[in-house]
């Protein structure tokens, strides 16, 4: 792409986010508040008196620490559930599903059905610089919202975590952000294909929206349900094909965790005649091998896509027909 490309595309990102900064904004500060909301149970004193002693990180779902001589008890609850089912899961995709509507409708929605798009057409820009200079407009203004809730969710892995749980953590993020780029691109192909109906537009895409965190929801009732009584009976035992059917499930988690409770003695002391003294006892669980198996071929198929839909993006607003 020659110079001459990449400023007309510059120009579209400029007038994009000129006239939109204060809607990223808000949607930054949301998302990175949930963010912080989430992760500053982390640095409370139950975890910081656990972890001084146990060098667990703070995504262990399971860590409980009891003193025999403090008689005190310590425990956190799961703090990879908040990065595994919210932040990297549907709620937070609805967030940005939310956003990208908004724009694709004030980025190519209302600009061609109010003829809008007449203003870009007459100027000595071709098609397929528009059309990628308002695609990639609304893809950066999702990093963007992304980015300060990855800095901080990376870094205080990094602070807090232990062995390479940062990595994992920095590989959650990036699959998050491809499975989002893949939903626009389809939105953006929803968009175009049916441009003259903005109605039809908005409810199919918000059809989309609704399945990913409704089956979300069906999904979490199936798992609360297993986890309590280890078996699942009736009309919810159905629930478990739900991931199947997701969308969501492109994105493979890279901290879960096994269910085998194990536990240790650490810190121990004796006295002179070798009677236990001082001792903590640490229950936790571990870690589970990344499933590479499901993860590379599903975030290439991810990217793969993605890729394709843009050129079909392209191809759609090459050939669409802009009279009134």
């Amino acid at each position: 792409m020659n110079s001459k490309s990449n400023l007309a595309i510059f120009k579209i990102h400029k007038f994009e986010f000129k006239r939109s900064w204060i809607l990223l904004l808000f949607f930054t500060i949301i998302y990175f508040l949930i963010t912080a909301l989430f992760i500053l149970q982390i640095t409370n004193y139950t975890f910081k008196t656990v972890n001084s002693i146990t060098k667990i990180s703070f995504l262990n779902p399971y860590v409980k620490l009891k003193g025999s001589d403090h008689g005190f008890f310590y425990g956190m609850e799961d703090n990879g559930y908040a990065f595994r089912n919210i932040l990297l899961n549907a709620p937070a995709i609805v967030l940005f599903l939310i956003f990208s509507q908004i724009m694709i409708n004030k980025v190519l929605l209302v600009e061609i059905n109010h003829g809008e798009i007449y203003t870009w057409l007459t100027l000595p820009i071709n098609r397929k610089k528009i059309i990628l200079g308002k695609m990639s407009s609304i893809f950066l203004m999702n990093i963007i919202i992304f980015l300060p809730s990855f800095l901080y969710g990376v870094l205080m892995t990094c602070f807090y975590g232990v062995s390479s749980e940062w990595a994992r953590m920095l590989l959650f993020y990036l699959e998050f952000l491809v499975f989002i780029f893949l939903m626009i691109s389809i939105f953006i192909i929803v968009s175009l294909a049916l441009s003259n109906n903005s109605f039809l537009t908005n409810f199919i895409c918000s059809i989309i929206t609704t399945w990913i965190i409704l089956s979300f929801a069906m999904t979490q009732v199936y798992e609360a349900q297993k986890s309590a009584n280890n078996e699942v009976h009736g009309f919810i035992a159905n629930f478990k094909y739900i991931k199947y059917f997701s969308f969501q499930s492109l994105i493979i988690s890279t901290i879960d965790y096994d269910n085998e409770i194990l536990t240790k003695t650490i810190n121990q002391t004796y006295l002179p005649n070798g009677k236990l003294k001082h001792y903590y006892v640490l229950t936790y669980v571990l870690i589970k091998k990344v499933n590479w198996k499901l993860l590379i071929p599903f975030t290439l198929l991810t990217t793969l896509i993605t890729f394709i839909n843009s050129f079909i993006n392209i191809k759609l607003f090459k050939t669409k027909n802009f009279l009134l």
